[in-house]
């Protein structure tokens, strides 16, 4: 449910999209076939920190709102998850130079077993989301920066606290799903949207209601890390649009990925009723996703 955040009182025009960002208002005239192109400008700053579990948003009566995103796989602490035995914490570490404190603990003690401290990302920390693999062994955590950049961080929990790489910040959006285990424990997944993937890449100033060139445009990107060889796979997810199309909702991020089987992937796709099921490439070759 939605939230007023701020009264502004924004007298809206049915002729431009409104939007949230960097903590102010933005308008943009809506596009059509006699519209060129016009750069946003700012019609209020809000003067907010934007928590990015939520989406920001301009309510008809011109006053920011928010909404929590949806995560169907959101705990009781998205700071900290837990297995049989092992839970692991991800926290800011105090002091001069900040640090992001990954915490092996015991369960349901929560006593500290150890920790690694890594450096703090460049790109910021708006939050993590956190998963622990079947046996306890592995950890992993998605991290997000609030300005639409993630990357991840990969663990062994046990016996003792190991980092194993991940993945620097890259620019781009998902939910709050944490990376997938596949059930062997050999893999983990994450799947990240690109920034105005629809747009040509040659558009110099894309904007949310820029309308797609048509064919093949790439979605996201499907990260695979191959916990046994610590190597990382990288696949492209495409979807075949049609001239003319754009987004329509508060965000086209990939939905709840999971694994189903060994090698084989679901994630909600938000344009389609169903999920989309596929199988991890053997060779660098393009998913293709539904189209909308």
């Amino acid at each position: 449910m939605a939230e007023k955040v701020a009264r502004l009182g924004i007298e809206r025009d049915p002729g431009y999209m409104y939007y949230v960002k960097d903590g102010a208002i933005w308008r943009v005239r809506r596009r059509g076939p006699t519209v060129p192109k016009t750069s946003p400008e700012r019609v209020a700053h809000a003067g907010l920190v934007l928590d990015p579990a939520f989406i920001y948003f301009v309510d008809q009566d011109g006053d920011l709102c928010r909404a929590r995103r949806q995560d169907d796989n959101a705990g009781e602490d998205a700071g900290t998850v837990h297995g049989e035995e092992v839970a692991f914490r991800v926290s800011v570490s105090p002091g001069s130079p900040r640090a992001l404190l990954f915490e092996a603990l015991a369960w349901p003690a929560l006593s500290s077993r150890q920790s690694v401290t890594l450096p703090y990302p460049r790109s910021g920390y708006g939050g993590s989301a956190l998963s622990i693999s079947a046996s306890d062994r592995y950890g992993a955590a998605m991290i997000y920066s609030g300005q639409s950049e993630v990357g991840y961080e990969l663990f062994v929990l046990k016996p003792a606290i190991q980092h194993l790489g991940g993945l620097a910040s890259v620019p781009g959006e998902c939910d709050d799903t944490p990376p997938a285990f596949s059930p062997d424990e050999r893999l983990v997944a994450l799947a990240v949207e690109h920034n105005y993937w629809w747009v040509d890449p040659s558009d110099p100033e894309p904007d949310w209601d820029t309308p797609a060139k048509g064919g093949l445009a790439r979605w996201s990107t499907l990260y695979v890390h191959d916990l046994s060889q610590r190597s990382r796979s990288e696949f492209p997810i495409s979807v075949d649009l049609r001239t003319g199309w754009f987004p329509q909702g508060d965000g086209t991020w990939p939905r709840r990925l999971r694994f189903v089987g060994p090698r084989t992937l679901a994630v909600g796709v938000p344009w389609a009723a169903v999920e989309f099921t596929f199988d991890i490439p053997v060779s660098d070759t393009h998913i293709v996703a539904p189209s909308p």
